[in-house]
């Protein structure tokens, strides 16, 4: 088994009410998802956020 493919999606989306925290202000929340297929089809997905 073999990675074939690495695919990145960034989304992001508006917050209510823009809110400070200690690296600053933010106006939106953004994920970054993943997802890995393998030559044999297997597709696993993954999330990261900040």
């Amino acid at each position: 088994m073999k990675i074939e493919s690495i695919e990145t999606f960034l989304i992001e989306s508006p917050i209510d009410e823009p809110f400070g925290w200690s690296m600053g202000w933010a106006e939106k929340r953004a994920s970054l998802i993943t997802k890995i297929t393998t030559d044999d089809g297997i597709v696993g997905w993954g999330e990261g956020g900040g």
